[in-house]
C-alpha cells in the first residue's frame, strides 16, 4: 500500500537526514537534539504505518479481490 510505504520510508530516512544536515553544517553540538526530535517523530509514524498494514490493508485486499468477495 502506497501510504504505508511512504510513512515507513519517511520515518526511516528522517533521522538520517538530520545526521546528514548536521554533519554538512558542522553542527555537531545540535546532533543529539536533532536525533531525539526526529526519532520522536519517526516512532509515531511507524506505529501508524503498522496499524495501516495490519488493520486496513487486509480489508482492502478482500474488497479488491474478485475471488474472496
Amino acid at each position: 500500500m502506497i501510504p504505508h510505504a511512504v510513512l515507513e520510508l519517511v520515518a526511516l530516512f528522517l533521522p538520517l537526514a538530520a545526521w546528514l544536515i548536521a554533519s554538512r553544517n558542522d553542527d555537531w553540538q545540535d546532533l543529539l537534539a536533532a536525533t531525539f526530535v526526529t526519532v520522536g517523530i519517526a516512532i509515531p509514524m511507524l506505529i501508524v504505518s503498522a496499524l495501516l498494514e495490519v488493520y486496513v490493508w487486509p480489508h482492502l485486499l478482500v474488497a479488491a479481490s474478485p475471488y474472496l468477495s
